[in-house]
């Protein structure tokens, strides 16, 4: 769904939104949050049946109240890649290195995939 910004998470219920109704209706239905942990805080508060919540998988797993669904279809994925690097002005070099370190160790991939990241490429 779209957003107000690259953080933004939306949940809606169906109890607000019929099957039927035309895209303006349903977007004036939709709240958005902030950001994922927003909307799954609000989602968890919910009392309704079928309320729904999009946002990144690891902001819905560390979070009570809520159960993971499953991933959007591809044509609907917006995924964010992140990476690794050193500053090269960075004030402490050794505990970025470190940091780094932790990231390619090899119990790092498991961990982060059970987070809900999906860890692909290689490690450097």
């Amino acid at each position: 769904m779209g957003g107000e910004g690259a953080e933004s998470c939306s949940a809606w219920s169906p109890t607000r939104v019929s099957a039927s109704a035309p895209g303006n209706e349903v977007r004036s239905r939709v709240q958005f949050f902030p950001n994922g942990y927003a909307a799954m805080a609000w989602l968890a508060s919910t009392r309704g049946t079928g309320d729904l919540g999009i946002t990144q998988i690891t902001e819905i797993l560390p979070n009570a109240g809520v159960a993971y669904a499953g991933p959007l279809p591809d044509e609907f994925q917006m995924k964010a890649i992140c990476t690794s690097a050193l500053a090269t002005r960075a004030p402490e070099p050794p505990f970025a290195e470190h940091f780094i370190a932790r990231l390619r160790a090899p119990g790092a991939r498991a961990l982060l995939a059970q987070a809900g990241f999906e860890v692909q490429g290689r490690a450097v």
